[in-house]
C-alpha cells in the first residue's frame, strides 16, 4: 500500500499507456504540495516519482510561454524541494512509448 499523500483523495491513472512500467502503482492528478493547489500528472507515491506530460510544445502552449514557463519552474522546484523527482514528457512521447521505456530504466536503476 502506498503511503497517503496531502490531497486525501486520490484517483488510479485512467491516461498511462497500457505498457506503462509498474502501471498499478502509479496515480493521476495528485496534490503533492502542503499548501498550494499544484498536482502531478502522474505520481508513484511510494518512490516520490513524479512526471509531467508537457503539452503544446510545438505551438506555444501555456508550458511555453514565458509565465507559463516560469510557473512550471517554481512547482518543480517546490517538489524537489520536497524531496520529488519529476521527469517531463510531451504527449507523443507518452504515447511512443519512448516515455514508458525511459522510465522502466529509471525504475530499474538504469536511468
Amino acid at each position: 500500500m502506498t503511503p497517503s499523500l496531502p490531497s486525501g483523495g486520490r484517483k488510479k491513472p485512467k491516461s498511462l499507456p497500457f505498457h506503462w512500467p509498474e502501471r498499478e502503482y502509479w496515480e493521476s492528478e495528485v496534490k503533492f504540495h502542503p499548501e498550494r493547489k499544484w498536482r502531478f500528472d502522474f505520481c508513484y507515491p511510494a518512490l516520490k516519482i513524479a512526471v509531467e506530460q508537457e503539452g503544446g510544445v510545438w505551438v506555444g502552449g501555456r508550458h511555453t510561454s514565458g509565465a507559463g514557463f516560469v510557473k512550471d519552474m517554481e512547482k518543480y522546484n517546490a517538489a524537489g524541494a520536497l524531496g520529488w523527482r519529476i521527469f517531463r514528457f510531451t504527449p507523443w512521447q507518452m504515447k511512443s512509448g519512448e516515455a514508458s521505456t525511459f522510465m522502466r530504466n529509471v525504475l530499474e536503476g538504469k536511468g
